[in-house]
């Protein structure tokens, strides 16, 4: 999840700033990518060895796949926003997959915050309001409209 957290936050990094979007956005993303990577980087300093193969192995994938598509914005900024904001979307909406199959197969929300799960729910129905409002590209609204869903999908589990 950690991992799909930080592709999603350094593709959505490139979408804001390739496309323009409000400076909240082009602020507000970057910091966010920047917590994750200290969590990455924490994992990287503190996890056992034998574990971190295959960890940095997804890492260098992350990073070809950021790579490529800063290559492309070399040549087209908006294809290679457009297509940073939809890597994003993806791997924001696969990250829950994992705790939502979790939770239901061990019948246990031992872990997950029911008040940290309502916060992003907000926050995600603000976005989709803001994107709606300000006009932004599609993937800022599903992306909202994402959040929204699976905020309800994992408060749901906790009835």
């Amino acid at each position: 999840m950690l991992l799909i957290y930080f592709a999603a936050y350094a593709a959505d990094s490139i979408y804001t700033h390739f496309l323009k979007l409000p400076i909240s956005y082009r602020t507000m993303i970057p910091g966010a990518f920047l917590a994750i990577m200290v969590i990455v980087l924490q994992r990287l300093h503190y996890a056992p060895a034998h574990g971190s193969k295959r960890f940095i192995q997804i890492l260098y994938f992350i990073a070809s796949v950021i790579g490529f598509i800063l290559f492309i914005g070399l040549y087209d900024r908006t294809i290679a926003g457009w297509f940073a904001g939809l890597v994003a979307m993806v791997s924001f909406a696969v990250a829950y997959i994992p705790q939502i199959v979790h939770v239901h197969m061990t019948k246990s929300v031992h872990g997950v915050s029911p008040v940290f799960i309502s916060m992003l729910g907000i926050a995600c129905t603000i976005e989709v309001v803001a994107a709606f409002l300000l006009g932004l590209p599609l993937p800022s609204l599903a992306d909202g409209l994402r959040g929204m869903l699976v905020s309800i999908i994992v408060l749901i589990q906790f009835l």
